[in-house]
């Protein structure tokens, strides 16, 4: 899976329900998600970027392993950068063992797409690409009357039109 978007769109959340989901469907022998960042993969000398990125995929086997900001596995400018063992170590997992693994990837759409298009064997290997939208002014004010109430605060007369301006300005 791909989920693309700004921070705070939905992403990570969205995986943690994925997972559960698939497990409830039995496409997953549990619902846990390990989250995993290019600081849990990639090593910092020769032969370490192997065990590290087998390590996370290993915590993963039997869920969802979500690579946040996939695309600093990638790095063009350093041919020196380990990050694209890493890369090759994922993609074999997703093509030898997806019966017990699903991997997710999820970032900022335009890095992501050039992260596709310069990774090749990826694209095949993604079956869904999910792009998260950023909230518009109404669903952030619906989500402040949800968790304000969640936590049993009540807008003052007038704070909300306020609020909603400040919303409209950031």
């Amino acid at each position: 899976m791909s989920f693309t978007g700004a921070p705070g769109t939905g992403k990570t959340t969205v995986a943690v329900r994925m997972g559960q989901i698939l497990a409830k469907m039995g496409y997953a022998r549990s619902g846990h998600v390990i989250i995993a960042t290019r600081d849990d993969l990639v090593g910092q000398y020769v032969g370490h970027t192997a065990p590290k990125t087998k390590e996370m995929i290993k915590k993963a086997f039997g869920g969802l392993l979500l690579v946040d900001e996939a695309y600093y596995l990638y790095n063009a400018s350093n041919e020196r950068d380990y990050g694209q063992e890493s890369i090759e170590i994922l993609l074999n997992v997703m093509e030898t063992q997806s019966d017990d693994l699903v991997v997710a990837v999820a970032g900022y759409e335009d890095l992501m797409q050039n992260f596709f298009n310069n990774i090749p064997g990826m694209m095949s290997r993604i079956g869904n690409h999910i792009k998260f939208p950023n909230y518009e002014v109404d669903d952030l004010m619906l989500i402040a009357g949800v968790m304000s109430k969640d936590l049993e605060y009540d807008f003052e007369p007038g704070a909300i039109e306020v609020f909603g301006q400040y919303i409209e300005e950031r």
